[in-house]
C-alpha cells in the first residue's frame, strides 16, 4: 500500500529496501530483551509448569508474553514507562490502519466492482468509500472473534503464532518476487499458478497446525506426524520450492512476457533506455546501394 503510493519508482524502490533492513531490527528488539527478561525475572517469566503459569499470566501454555512488559515496568524510570507505552500504542494503531486501509483498497477496486458487474459503470465513488467503511467495521469484527482462537491455541505465544502464520504465506509471495526481478522468462500465469499452489499447501499446513492444541509441558504431543516432525520453518522452505518449481514449469510451457512487459522490471532490464518515437519517425533510412553504383551523394545515415 505504501509503496504504491510512492512518487515515483525510486522512491518506491529505496522504501522497499529500507523495510528489508529493518527487518533485522526484531532480533534485537525482540528476542534479545526476551532473553534478558527471562534471565532477570525467572520466577515471573521463565515457568514451567502449567499451574504456575496460570497463577502468573493466566495462561497455562507460558508466560512469555509479559516478558516485555516485565521489562519495561522493572527496568525503565517513571517517565520512560509512559513513553514506552505511548510508542507501542502508536506502533499497534498504525499498523492495524495500513492492514484495515490495504484490505479495504483491494475489496473496493477489486473485488466489488466485479461482484456488481452489472451495474460497474454506474458505481460512485461516495458508494465506494461507504463499502470501504463497512468493510473495515467488518475486518475488526473478524479480527476480534478471532481473538479466542488463538488464545486458546497458542496461549500467550504470540509472537510464534505470528511467525507461523508469516511462514505458511510469505513463501511464495516472496518466491514470485525473486523470479519476477532475477527471470526474465516468468509470465503472468506462471506466477499466478505459483502463488495459488503454494497459498493452498500454506493454508492446508495452517489448518492442521491450528485444528488441535499444542501439548502442555509434561504432556504427550498427540497430534499428527506431520505436525509433530516437521518445523513450520523446513514447512515455508518446501513451500517456497513447490512455489519455485510450479511458476517455472508453467511459465516454460505457456508464451513468454513481451519486451514492452519487460521494459525495466528485472534486474537485466533495468538499464533499457526508452526509445524517442520521434526519433524513430525522423531518422533517416540506412545506405543499402551500393557506393560504386552511385552517381551522386546519397543522404543518409553512414552503415
Amino acid at each position: 500500500q505504501r509503496v504504491l503510493a510512492a512518487r515515483n519508482i525510486s522512491h518506491a524502490r529505496g522504501g522497499t529496501l529500507l523495510a528489508g533492513y529493518f527487518k533485522i531490527l526484531p532480533f534485537f528488539m525482540i528476542i534479545i530483551p526476551g532473553m534478558i527478561s527471562r534471565a532477570l525475572f525467572p520466577n515471573i517469566v521463565a515457568c514451567n509448569q502449567p499451574s504456575t503459569c496460570q497463577a502468573i499470566c493466566n495462561s497455562k501454555q507460558s508466560c512469555t508474553n509479559i516478558a516485555y512488559p516485565t521489562l519495561i515496568v522493572h527496568i525503565l524510570p517513571l517517565g520512560f514507562k509512559g513513553l514506552m507505552i505511548a510508542v507501542i500504542l502508536a506502533a499497534l494503531i498504525s499498523g492495524l490502519t495500513s492492514v484495515f486501509n490495504s484490505a479495504s483498497t483491494i475489496f473496493t477496486v477489486d473485488i466489488y466492482p466485479n461482484l456488481c458487474y452489472l451495474r460497474r459503470d454506474q458505481i460512485k465513488n461516495q458508494e465506494l468509500m461507504i463499502v470501504g467503511r463497512l468493510f473495515v467495521v467488518f475486518m475488526i469484527l473478524i479480527s476480534l472473534l478471532w481473538i479466542p482462537v488463538v488464545v486458546e491455541m497458542h496461549g500467550s505465544e504470540i509472537y510464534v503464532y505470528m511467525e507461523q502464520v508469516m511462514g505458511f504465506f510469505a513463501p511464495p509471495i516472496a518466491c514470485v518476487y525473486l523470479l519476477a526481478i532475477l527471470w526474465t522468462r516468468i509470465n503472468e500465469l506462471g506466477a499466478f499458478c505459483g502463488l495459488m499452489v503454494g497459498f493452498i499447501f500454506g493454508l492446508l499446513r495452517m489448518i492442521l497446525q491450528f485444528s488441535k492444541k499444542p501439548p502442555l509441558y509434561g504432556e504427550k504431543d498427540t497430534r499428527l506426524w506431520f505436525i509433530r516432525r516437521i518445523h513450520f520453518m523446513y514447512y515455508s522452505m518446501f513451500v517456497f520450492w513447490i512455489t519455485f518449481f510450479t511458476s517455472v514449469i508453467v511459465s516454460l510451457c505457456t508464451k513468454p512476457p513481451t519486451k514492452e512487459q519487460l521494459f525495466r522490471t528485472t534486474y537485466w532490464t533495468k538499464n533499457q533506455k526508452l526509445v524517442d518515437e520521434h526519433e524513430l519517425t525522423n531518422r533517416k533510412p540506412y545506405c543499402t546501394t551500393p557506393i560504386s553504383s552511385v552517381s551522386k551523394p546519397i543522404d543518409c545515415q553512414d552503415t
